[in-house]
């Protein structure tokens, strides 16, 4: 009852979405893109196709590299190299910051549009849009991995000094989730909220109280898996560096089946060494500012290139698992009362508009000043529409949630 209350006051008391064109776009790629250590490339930038081969090579500075993340605000890549954040796009790297505390190991975005960096002892965070530093957590022995738990918003921490997987809440809070030996690597799925653990040789389920379901054991890039991603189609791109051989490999979680490598090396000194994976500005739709409190208005940016001059239909939810299968693609939100109000209603609720000619539109969420509205947890999506495509649906965003904020 409180979720429909306070979806029809989302929704139908002064809450809109209004469509108009970026700003400031840039061309993208949609290629998958590797930080690689040293090897025969070196410290680099590695850039391949949807299903390779390797496309582009952009060489980073010396120093310990560390893991790429899509970074929708700006348009870049961000990739750690030492004590330094490094950013790439149209084949321009740059530093971004340097001087940090600790050599960064982990890079993840909060909804927030804050860089998280899981550094040694501490995770820090950089939020370029209200310009300001923070350390997220503390007391870590080794900070090794940071992902953001798109179903709560809290964090997803790997301390590998003690091979433990801790949740860290918004106000900066830990708990332990699970134990588990040699734990290298992990990542949200967005399908059901649970996540994907790595760890020597083993690919586990994770559900978010820790209970963990072995996957698989013996595949390729499971021996030293340095980082994974899952795509929008579902499928689990797994890199392994450090480790003979080297490579990146995808997985099928819902059928168990691991695919030919994309790319797969000997070693590192024959090819290359990856370190972190991600999809260049994968993250199709995502706040592009820094606020979601009581009374304000939350930004979102749609980047989708290849769908410029399109239509587009967004929409709200509560909830982002199971979803709702569209055509050839699932849309992470659930049919609740927040979805089905959000759509019916469009003289208040705007959720439509055309991509620009690069593919790109901005979105905004005017959230009503109601004290009560603070702690809901909201999810937001769009479908393209093609009627030429099964059933009209050209493609569907990522998954994208937020808390409403309490008024400061």
């Amino acid at each position: 009852m409180r979720y429909f209350m306070y979806g029809l006051v989302l929704i139908g008391t002064l809450a809109w979405l209004v469509c108009v064109p970026a700003a400031t776009a840039q061309p993208v790629t949609g290629e998958i893109v590797l930080s690689n250590a040293g090897g025969l490339y070196g410290n680099a930038v590695i850039a391949m196709g949807r299903f390779g081969p390797i496309t582009t090579i952009l060489p980073l500075p010396a120093g310990a590299v560390g893991g790429v993340v899509c970074n929708q605000v700006g348009n870049e890549d961000l990739i750690a190299v030492g004590n330094e954040i490094w950013g790439v796009n149209n084949g321009i790297v740059r530093k971004l910051a340097g001087s940090l505390a600790f050599p960064v190991q982990g890079l993840d975005v909060d909804e927030d549009c804050t860089w998280l960096m899981a550094a040694g002892p501490a995770v820090l965070g950089l939020n370029p849009v209200a310009g300001k530093r923070t350390t997220v957590a503390e007391g870590f022995k080794n900070a090794s991995v940071v992902k953001w738990n798109g179903s709560d918003g809290s964090l997803l921490v790997i301390d590998a000094g003690d091979n433990t997987i801790y949740a860290v809440a918004r106000d900066g809070t830990k708990r332990i989730v699970a134990q588990v030996p040699g734990v290298k690597s992990l990542c949200w799925n967005a399908y059901t909220g649970h996540f994907f653990v790595a760890a020597p040789d083993i690919l586990y389920d994770m559900t978010p109280g820790g209970v963990l379901t072995t996957l698989d054991t013996g595949k390729p890039g499971l021996k030293n898996t340095t980082d994974m991603f899952l795509r929008n189609d579902g499928m689990l791109l797994v890199v392994q560096g450090n480790a003979e051989p080297t490579g990146i490999y995808s997985y099928y979680a819902h059928s168990g089946r691991y695919n030919r490598p994309y790319v797969e090396s000997p070693s590192a000194a024959l090819g290359i060494n990856p370190m972190g994976v991600t999809v260049d500005h994968y993250r199709s739709i995502w706040p592009v500012g820094a606020t979601s409190r009581v009374g304000e208005t939350v930004r979102f940016g749609l980047n989708l290139p290849h769908y410029k001059g399109k239509s587009f239909v967004a929409a709200l939810s509560f909830g982002h698992a199971p979803g709702l299968r569209l055509g050839n693609y699932r849309l992470h939100l659930n049919l609740d009362t927040l979805f089905s109000t959000s759509l019916s209603i469009p003289a208040i609720f705007q959720n439509y508009g055309q991509l620009g000619t690069s593919g790109t539109a901005r979105v905004a969420l005017a959230i009503p000043n109601v004290a009560g509205l603070a702690g809901l947890r909201i999810f937001i999506g769009a479908v393209v529409l093609d009627p030429s495509a099964k059933d009209g649906v050209a493609m569907t965003t990522c998954a994208c949630g937020f808390t409403i904020q309490p008024k400061e």
